[in-house]
């Protein structure tokens, strides 16, 4: 397979930061990524201040041809990775996630790793219990390789009952982790 222009793989490739306070993470990750020869688009989408531009942005990625990839970054109420997920379950699209938590305290960068580690999606595969520069590596190097295809496919899910179980995890893994959120 030949690896894919810069243009092709920018559409297809995205940096999402949870909030504008995650851009020095999210610096790193971008530099990391360039150093592997792809720049990524980047956005700031949180699900709680702008729930309808994250809607949006699920349906126009969705409609990228080819290997999809998100990077998300984000704090310790980070759910946009959980919403994305959520939102290409209901267009039946497959797409690879890769979450990594930012927070200034050790429980806080464990609560966040888990909330996205924790999602019941086939579509969130790998996150990383931290933003060290291992840890981005690790994550811009699976997501280079995914996109190139030098790292194969995940299975799709075809079966609509397994479609439909997985996006009712998903809601309920959500609803969970914002009512966990609330006792903080």
């Amino acid at each position: 397979m030949p690896l894919l222009n810069d243009e092709s793989r920018r559409k297809r490739l995205h940096l999402i930061l949870g909030s504008a306070s995650d851009a020095p993470v999210g610096k790193l990750v971008a530099v990391s990524l360039g150093q592997l020869g792809c720049w990524p688009a980047v956005h700031v989408l949180s699900c709680h201040r702008n729930p309808e531009e994250t809607r949006t942005f699920a349906e126009e990625f969705a409609q990228i041809e080819g290997r999809k990839v998100l990077i998300g970054v984000g704090g310790l109420s980070y759910q946009a990775p959980a919403v994305l997920a959520s939102h290409f379950l209901r267009l039946r699209v497959q797409v690879v996630i890769f979450g990594i938590p930012v927070g200034v305290s050790p429980e806080k960068l464990q609560m966040a790793y888990s909330a996205m580690h924790d999602l019941p999606s086939p579509l969130f595969i790998h996150c990383v219990p931290d933003h060290s520069k291992e840890s981005v590596e690790e994550v811009t190097t699976k997501a280079v390789g995914y996109i190139n295809g030098t790292i194969p496919p995940i299975e799709l899910v075809e079966d609509e009952r397994a479609w439909n179980y997985r996006l009712a995890l998903l809601d309920t893994s959500t609803l969970r982790m914002n009512a966990d959120m609330n006792h903080l």
